[in-house]
């Protein structure tokens, strides 16, 4: 494939002349990931087929002319986050800007929008181009481990307060034996190192208290995310 390829992936914008606009639009169209154009003046050129699978619409829907207003009002139906669609579809902004990921609903899935440019030989943009890959898996692998470190955590946490349980009644209880000569509790006898081994495992019980619930704080807050991000039902 030439070079003209690279127009759609390049984060600083690429450098085409203005009549080669319409050549790639057909290498845009044949694109496995969405693509969605604006011109000069911020309006619509074009929405790939990858693009309008990916939003719902029909193969024919036409959407070249309309203003990023117009658009969005065609496409708020499909975004769990309307406000966050339209603010990551606007025509302007920096082609270095960072990728956003959207949620759509009906059915349920994930688009991430990565921002480039099409200049002119003076530099002028004549295009500005969001890229749309269907970021779905990805999201659905993400949850997926939440949700395992949150069953190994719960499945974790349960033997070691067991075993902090225990060791703290060993230990109070090794305080409490009485002593047999004034040298019983020196270092070095069965019963100090005793001590020491149960407070070794004391303390490393804490640290595996604390890692755990650092785990299942972290999948809390992720549940909450994604329950903020459903749509309203009814």
């Amino acid at each position: 494939m030439d070079g003209s390829f690279s127009v759609a992936r390049a984060p600083r914008g690429s450098v085409v002349e203005p009549e080669a606009t319409a050549g790639l639009e057909s290498i845009f169209e044949s694109l496995p990931d969405g693509v969605l154009t604006y011109d000069s003046e911020g309006r619509v050129g074009l929405l790939n087929a990858a693009g309008r699978h990916l939003f719902g619409l029909p193969a024919d829907a036409h959407l070249a002319g309309l203003s990023h207003q117009d658009l969005v009002a065609v496409l708020a139906p499909r975004f769990a986050d309307a406000d966050a669609a339209s603010a990551a579809l606007q025509p302007t902004g920096n082609a270095a800007d960072r990728p956003v990921e959207l949620e759509l609903v009906n059915p349920r899935c994930w688009v991430r929008a990565q921002r480039s440019e099409v200049q002119d030989r003076q530099g002028r943009v004549v295009a500005r181009v969001l890229l749309l890959h269907d970021w779905t898996e990805r999201k659905l692998q993400e949850r997926y481990w939440a949700e395992y470190l949150a069953v190994a955590a719960h499945d974790l946490k349960t033997p070691l307060a067991n075993v902090k349980a225990y060791t703290q009644l060993a230990l109070r209880r090794l305080r409490q034996v009485p002593a047999e000569s004034a040298t019983s509790n020196a270092a070095g006898t069965p019963l100090e190192q005793a001590l020491g081994y149960l407070r070794t495992v004391n303390e490393e019980a804490d640290k595996l208290t604390r890692l755990i619930t650092e785990l299942l704080e972290f999948w809390r807050s992720e549940q909450g995310h994604s329950r903020r991000c459903q749509p309203p039902t009814g």
